[in-house]
């Protein structure tokens, strides 16, 4: 038995000779670790940031991973001195000064340890969220940097092809306009979710907070810019193509009305004269689709959509509707109709209204 004690004995001494060693190995590295990670630069780039955080992870849980290493070979040596035997633990320490000693000996390495630990804890706990904070700013950044151009761009383009509306038919033809819209419209969305992304980062006391806020107020300044100016080429658009709509089917009208006296509205075996005018009281009803024949309600509503184009080619159709109009009563005349008050409703009389001038440009 007293081999036995003997053994553990110069066993203990000499791990825990070992166990001082690493101790003091561990809180130096502790410290320079730290002042590493205390002194290194964040990163401007994302992928830098990445890697960095990537690194001192490494770090952190390489340190760790040591101290608790050491922290249980403290515990397993402390257990041996304090027991020469499974069966027959030491109880009065003070029978064994030696024994006393070492383990308080190995105590004060285990403390050190603990506090090695809960200094690298306290000083991460406070690091870790930096770089975080990092890789979030450079990731909004890189969002922003990318998306920025291109709100500009097509707030641009959606300027330049505004202004054409009014100067030329083609443009209301064409997807010009709304290959614009539709870009603007697939846009804002993100832009919208790189604004919220900067508002979270300003809400969490970010530590570029004088960096971002500037950058979310400029974009939700363009984005403000876009919806309004998107809604109000839409609704110009909208109201120019509707005019474009109707000059073009009363355009089809008038073709259709002198195609129909020239070869369908005569008497034949398979026509009579009461079918015919009922055909003729029809065709002439559908003139209030083109709803044309309103100056006022015109004025109102496309006095300033109207283009040069339209402007020209408005007072020759209005021309044209009245004379197909007094055709297809001229016609019913011809096929017996005599109701005077029933010519008066027909025909709709059409006061030729001025041109629509365009907004001064």
């Amino acid at each position: 038995m007293r081999t036995r004690l003997l053994g553990c004995a110069f066993a203990s001494l000499h791990q825990y000779l070992v166990l001082q060693m690493n101790t003091c190995e561990l809180d130096a590295e502790s410290t320079d670790v730290m002042d590493k990670m205390r002194n290194t630069d964040l990163p401007n780039e994302t992928d830098e940031t990445d890697e960095l955080i990537k690194e001192q992870l490494v770090l952190r849980n390489h340190l760790k991973n040591d101290v608790n290493e050491g922290i249980k070979r403290g515990n397993a040596l402390q257990d041996c001195v304090l027991q020469y035997d499974s069966a027959h633990p030491v109880v009065n320490l003070e029978r064994i000064p030696d024994r006393m000693r070492n383990i308080l000996l190995i105590r004060e390495c285990m403390e050190r340890l603990s506090q090695v630990e809960k200094q690298f804890d306290n000083f991460w706990s406070e690091h870790y969220p930096t770089l975080l904070q990092c890789q979030q700013l450079r990731k909004f950044e890189v969002k922003f940097r990318d998306l920025w151009p291109t709100l500009q761009d097509r707030l641009k383009a959606l300027n330049l092809v505004s202004e054409k509306i009014g100067d030329a038919v083609d443009l209301v033809r064409s997807d010009e306009l709304t290959d614009v819209m539709d870009d603007i419209e697939e846009l804002i969305p993100q832009a919208k979710d790189i604004l919220a992304m900067g508002k979270r980062l300003t809400a969490k006391r970010h530590y570029a907070d004088d960096s971002i806020r500037p950058k979310c107020k400029e974009l939700e300044e363009l984005i403000s810019e876009l919806e309004t100016k998107s809604k109000t080429c839409e609704e110009k658009l909208q109201r120019c193509r509707e005019l474009e709509d109707r000059m073009s089917k009363a355009e089809k009208w008038c073709r259709e009305g002198m195609d129909r006296l020239a070869t369908r509205w005569t008497i034949s075996p398979d026509a009579s004269a009461a079918g015919i005018v009922r055909d003729i009281d029809q065709f002439l009803s559908e003139t209030l689709i083109f709803k044309l024949d309103n100056p006022k309600e015109f004025h109102n509503q496309f006095k300033v959509h109207a283009t040069p184009e339209m402007n020209e080619r408005l007072p020759e159709l209005l021309r044209e509707l009245d004379e197909v109009r007094q055709q297809c009563i001229s016609r019913k005349v011809s096929l017996g109709w005599k109701n005077d008050s029933d010519a008066r409703r027909s025909s709709m009389a059409v006061t030729t209204s001025r041109p629509i001038r365009t907004g001064s440009r």
